[in-house]
This record gives C-alpha cells, sequence and structure tokens, in this order.
C-alpha cells in the first residue's frame, strides 16, 4: 500500500547511506571501487547507501578499514542519530494533539482489513487516515444501494456493513462486462443457471453465465461482525452480485445467488434489510419476501418437491438421490429445502451439504 504521508515527511538528519554517497564524492571514489575495498559486490555498496543494508557494526568497521575516515564509531553514531530522527518523525505523524492513530482505527474497526484490501489509502497521520476513511464511507456503498440479505440472529455493526458495502461498489467497478435487459433473467439466465445445479463442479460456470447477461459476480469476505450473505445492485445500469460464501455450501450458495437475482428480476428499489440466517426465524420486508418466494421457485418446483415427499416412505438418502437426479439437483439442494419446509431434521444427513467455496474462488480468481 502506498503511503503517501511518509514519503511527503523525510527527517532532517541524514542517513549513513547517503553520508557514505557524500563520502564517495568527496574522495573521490566510485561504488565500484570501494567494493574491490570491501571484497564486497558493488550491489552490496549500493544496498547500504539506500538503507537495505543496516549500518551495524561490522559495516562500520569495513568502511573505516577500507576509507580510514570516518571511524566506525562516527558511522554507528550517524545510525543511532538517524533511527531517533526517524522514530521522532513517525511520532509526529501518527496524530495532532491528543489524537493518535490508533484512535482512529478504535474508531472504525473496519478499518485494517479496508485498508488491506485496497479500498482506503494507509497514513501514518491520523487526521490524514480519518479523511482517507470518511471519503471511502461517503463514496457510494450506503446502506440505502443495494439489498442485502444479512443474519437477523446476529449483532450486525452498522458501520462495517456499510464499509463491506462501499468496497463492493469499488470491486465491482474495477471491471465492465456486458450489457444488462433485465427481462432476460427469467426466461435466458436462469434456466440455463437451471442447467447447472445437479453437480458441484458446474459452479465453476455460474460467473461466465452471468456475465453473458451483463450481471458480475463477485466474492467480497465479510467484514467483523457483518453477518452478511450477499449484496445485489444495479450500480448504474452494470449490476453485480456480491456473495461471502460464510456458508459455503452449495444449496446455501444457489440460494442466496437466486436471491439477489430474484431483486435484480423485480428491480426491487435498494433498502437495508435485516433477515435471518437460514435455520432461524425471518424478520423479512414485503420485498425480502417476494425474492424469497421467487428464488425458490427457481430452485427447485414446488409441486415436484410435494409430490416426492408424499411418495416417500422414509425420505432415505437413497430416495433423495433418485429425486434430485430426475429433477436435475444436486441432492444437497433437495436436503436443504427438506429442512427448510421441516421434513428434515437440521442435522440430517449433515455431510451431504459439500461446499463449492474453494471451487467458486478459484475460477473468480481466473478472471
Amino acid at each position: 500500500m502506498k503511503m503517501t504521508t511518509r514519503n511527503q515527511e523525510k527527517p532532517a538528519v541524514l542517513s549513513p547511506g547517503a553520508r557514505l554517497h557524500r563520502v564517495l564524492q568527496d574522495q573521490g571514489l566510485k561504488q565500484t571501487e570501494l567494493a574491490a575495498l570491501l571484497g564486497r559486490t558493488p550491489q552490496y555498496v549500493q544496498d547500504i547507501i539506500k538503507g537495505k543494508k543496516a549500518m551495524d557494526a561490522r559495516v562500520a568497521v569495513e568502511l573505516e578499514e577500507a576509507l580510514r575516515t570516518p571511524t566506525a564509531s562516527e558511522w554507528l553514531g550517524w545510525e543511532l542519530e538517524h533511527q531517533r530522527a526517524m522514530m521522532k518523525t513517525e511520532q509526529s505523524l501518527r496524530g495532532s494533539g491528543d489524537r493518535k492513530r490508533r484512535d482512529v482505527i478504535a474508531e472504525y474497526p473496519f478499518a485494517p482489513e479496508a485498508i488491506k484490501r485496497g479500498w482506503i489509502e494507509d497514513s501514518l497521520n491520523a487526521d490524514v487516515l480519518a479523511q482517507n476513511i470518511s471519503s471511502f464511507v461517503n463514496l457510494k456503498g450506503t446502506l440505502h444501494q443495494g439489498t442485502y440479505r444479512v443474519s437477523g440472529a446476529l449483532a450486525t455493526a452498522e458501520a462495517s456493513l456499510k464499509a463491506w458495502t462501499t468496497g463492493c461498489f469499488i470491486e465491482a467497478n474495477r471491471r465492465k462486462i456486458g450489457t444488462f435487459n433485465r427481462t432476460k433473467i427469467a426466461k435466458g439466465l436462469i434456466p440455463e443457471l437451471q442447467g447447472l445445479m445437479a453437480k458441484e463442479s458446474d459452479v465453476t460456470r455460474v460467473p461466465a453465465v452471468l456475465e453473458k447477461y451483463g450481471i458480475q459476480l463477485l466474492l467480497v469476505p465479510s467484514l467483523k461482525k457483518v453477518p452478511v450473505d450477499g449484496v445485489s445492485a444495479d450500480n448504474d445500469g452494470n449490476p453485480f452480485v456480491a456473495m461471502t460464501l460464510r456458508h459455503g455450501q452449495i444449496d446455501r450458495f444457489w440460494f442466496v445467488l437466486m436471491h439477489e437475482l430474484a431483486h435484480l428480476h423485480h428491480g426491487h428499489k435498494p433498502e437495508q434489510i435485516e433477515y435471518s440466517s437460514f435455520d432461524r426465524p425471518v424478520i423479512a420486508t414485503p420485498q425480502e419476501e417476494e425474492a424469497d418466494r421467487t428464488a425458490t421457485a427457481w430452485i427447485l418446483d414446488q409441486e415436484r418437491l410435494n409430490e416426492f415427499v408424499f411418495d416417500s416412505f422414509t425420505m432415505s438418502l437413497p430416495e433423495i438421490e433418485k429425486f434430485a437426479e430426475e429433477v436435475g439437483r444436486h441432492p444437497a439442494i433437495v436436503i436443504g429445502r427438506l429442512k427448510k419446509e421441516g421434513y428434515l431434521p437440521w442435522s440430517k444427513y449433515a455431510r451431504e451439504h459439500v461446499s463449492v467455496r474453494d471451487e467458486l474462488s478459484k475460477a473468480l480468481a481466473s478472471q
């Protein structure tokens, strides 16, 4: 990460490397000639001058023996003086008055991760960092810019949710894809995606299919205290669906994806939505409920499922696998639906819920 504030402030005390450069000029020596006197490579001398090689006791003695003057004690004294000046400069950069950089981080706990992801430009100066964070959170990703799927069962830090959303917009705007046509979602996109629901390996083809219809799929891991599953946004005609995959199972992946696509299909107006996790009571708005109904219908036909439930004696795994093959769905999708509707306990067939996180992550990383 580029730290512009550090580069703008330079200590007044010369570094030992800068002093060595001056000594060579004063004595009319080239770096290659000093290297020969030291019995070292020219790169060794260059590393000292650039500060890549520390001015320790061994280097100081070597320079004294090669150049005679300055002495080793002088070299080490200059190193100590330079380090003190650097520490003083950094301390002055950390904030004005009583405000320190750590205070800013404490105020915005999402900042370290956002800096790491390249969403916020870092700075040692507390005031500059606070301004960078403020510019970031007010960039575009407000709580009214997307439709969310957030767990209502867990505590959510709203500032961090806002930061995560802003990061999604930043990631989405790094690249542009094809033209989006909302009317093609139900009749074109969804049938193609339904053809990929039988095998976990087909999940890797999902990003390309979405892009064909002008929708970008993003994997944006959640921030601390942001139990969000996904968000969708029109993004000025360049829509995206961002997912955290905090639940990486194949059935949950497909539901979150279809839920977010349903928001785009219905043209829902952006709003913050408090939503439940998969196995807890729902707290939803009318458009969340509509997105849920649409996603449920797209994933698995309710009449076919009802027939299976009526005809099945034990809902054994072989019975479920046979039905899943008939309807072209992965068995975990059927199992997840049966659990959601109360026909199976949540602990039943837990091993069947295969994860697609790694496969999808690799597919998105290769774009």
